[in-house]
C-alpha cells in the first residue's frame, strides 16, 4: 500500500507499507533475508525554486538468517539536500544516510562465515554533477 500527498507549504509526502509472507516451497520454511513488515515514510520540501530538502524513514522487521536466527528490526532515517542551479551548470546533492547512527545488521549468506553483517553507521556522500 502506498499513499502520496501534496500538503501545504510545498510539502510532499509519501507513505508505503508492505506485509509479506515468503516461504520455500520445497522445505516450507521462511526465506532468508526477507522481512515480513516494511514501512517507508518520506517528506520533502522545496527550499527555493532550485533546491529541495528531503527526509525519509525506512523501518523493517527482522530477517531470517541462513543460520536459522533472526536479525533485529531497524528504523533508519536518511536526509538529502539537492541544489539544481549552481553557477556553471553545476548540481549539488548531499545525502546523509542512517542519520541517527542506528546499529543494524543484514543476514549473512552461505558464502559468509558471519551470521549477520553489520551495516555502516552514519554516512555522508556529496555529489557534484556538471550539466552542459
Amino acid at each position: 500500500v502506498e499513499v502520496r500527498a501534496q500538503l501545504g507549504f510545498g510539502l510532499r509526502t509519501q507513505v508505503g507499507y508492505s506485509l509479506q509472507h515468503t516461504r520455500d516451497d520445497a522445505t516450507g520454511s521462511g526465506l532468508i533475508n526477507s522481512s515480513r513488515h516494511q514501512l517507508r515514510v518520506s517528506v520533502s520540501k522545496p527550499l527555493s525554486a532550485n533546491s529541495m530538502l528531503g527526509v525519509g524513514l525506512r523501518a523493517e522487521s527482522g530477517r531470517l538468517t541462513s543460520f536459522g536466527t533472526e536479525t533485529p528490526g531497524a528504523a533508519i532515517v536518511n536526509m538529502s539536500l539537492t541544489s539544481e542551479a549552481l553557477p556553471g551548470g553545476l548540481r549539488l546533492k548531499v545525502i546523509a544516510r542512517n542519520l541517527l547512527g542506528v546499529r543494524h545488521h543484514t543476514p549473512g549468506g552461505f558464502p559468509h562465515i558471519q551470521n549477520t553483517l553489520p551495516q555502516p553507521a552514519r554516512r555522508i556522500s556529496v555529489g557534484l554533477t556538471l550539466n552542459w
